[in-house]
């Protein structure tokens, strides 16, 4: 027996040194080991810094677990500090990551399914989050970085959602709101001038309001969309709204977009130029939402719904997810690099880094059903 293993430990020595080649210097190890973050699973937060050409997952929580297995909904980044970012999951609450999403933080929040996250610029420790409590949307809000909250906004019934929040950017104590209706079919646009303490009711409609934006120079526009094509429109701060897929087109060269909405972008310093991202394609309006032409993107994306778009914050580059595949476009022209999300869960939000745009954030998570995002 003892032969046996004097015979194997000898065979190993003269293995290792064959394959050195008798030169000590290099017995080092060539098979690089891969960080905790390289071997994440492909889900929950996945973030490029090469401007979309790769993305890897951030998603370790620093306690412990990873956001990969949970359903992200809303993603937003700190505009003044863009390293801290936040984001809102289907059951899980907050989470917030104060370095690039290396590492989160469950933030201090009970509500569960919080589908709209919104910083105040001016003070980006206020923080707005649209949730469910107790079966009804609500609006919440904390004004010391997410350690205390209160609801300043609630929905009269079970089943109904706050699906769109925006702050007036001249103004961030004026919050604007748009709801699903749920059963009753009753969505209701309505504003806050103080901050959420007392609220109106500017518009009511039968179609779920998803989106929210003003317009980037004209800040008495804004904008409400629907996921079934309805593009809702204010050019005096919200106390008159058209909606502008009712609008007769007489002139033949006024195309209106087709397919349900699922994103949208309001361009960060052009006047009037929209993009909705539908399952029909990519389309831009430059006349404040009455006209729409197709963007020319890959074909093969079309027929897919658009969950994620983003524009970047400075000069024309733009993102937009279709199926498993991450499409980049760096200035105007069309011309796209293309990225595997790599993952089996679907992109539903997209955002750039405000002050560099090689920098791109995606949140994911598994839809139930085509088109389904809760409400």
């Amino acid at each position: 027996m003892k032969k046996y293993i004097i015979s194997f430990v000898l065979v190993g020595v003269v293995f290792v040194v064959g394959g050195c080649g008798g030169d000590k210097t290099q017995t080092t190890r060539t098979t690089k080991e891969k960080t905790p973050l390289e071997t994440q699973e492909y889900g929950g937060v996945l973030r490029s810094s090469d401007q979309g050409r790769t993305f890897l997952p951030r998603s370790i929580i620093a306690t412990g677990g990873t956001l990969a297995r949970m359903n992200i909904l809303s993603l937003v980044i700190d505009p003044s500090s863009p390293r801290t970012l936040y984001v809102g999951t289907e059951k899980n609450g907050i989470f917030v990551s104060k370095n690039a999403g290396e590492s989160w933080e469950r933030l201090n929040f009970a509500p569960q399914y919080t589908s709209v996250l919104v910083l105040n610029p001016r003070h980006t420790q206020t923080i707005y989050a649209s949730a469910v409590w107790d079966r009804r949307g609500r609006l919440f809000r904390s004004d010391d970085g997410g350690e205390n909250w209160k609801d300043i906004y609630i929905e009269p019934t079970e089943g109904t959602l706050v699906t769109a929040v925006v702050l007036a950017p001249d103004d961030p104590q004026t919050i604007y709101i748009g709801t699903s209706g749920g059963n009753q079919n009753n969505a209701t646009l309505a504003r806050s001038t103080d901050g959420g303490a007392t609220w109106e009711n500017l518009y009511s409609t039968s179609r779920a309001i998803t989106h929210l934006a003003f317009d980037a120079v004209d800040v008495n526009t804004i904008y409400a969309y629907s996921k079934d094509q309805a593009v809702i429109r204010s050019r005096d701060r919200g106390a008159h709204w058209e909606d502008l897929s009712d609008l007769e087109r007489d002139d033949d060269t006024m195309h209106y977009f087709t397919g349900q909405v699922h994103s949208f972008a309001a361009h960060p310093h052009r006047a009037g130029v929209l993009y909705v991202g539908t399952d029909d394609g990519l389309f831009r309006s430059d006349d404040y939402g009455l006209s729409w032409n197709e963007e020319k993107i890959i074909a093969s994306s079309k027929g897919l719904p658009i969950f994620g778009l983003a524009l970047a914050p400075q000069g024309d580059g733009l993102v937009y997810v279709a199926g498993k595949a991450v499409y980049v476009r760096s200035g105007e022209r069309d011309v796209w690099a293309i990225t595997d999300t790599r993952s089996d869960k679907d992109v539903v939000v997209v955002a750039y880094d405000p002050q560099d745009a090689r920098v791109i954030y995606m949140g994911l998570r598994t839809l139930k059903k085509p088109g389904l995002l809760g409400f």
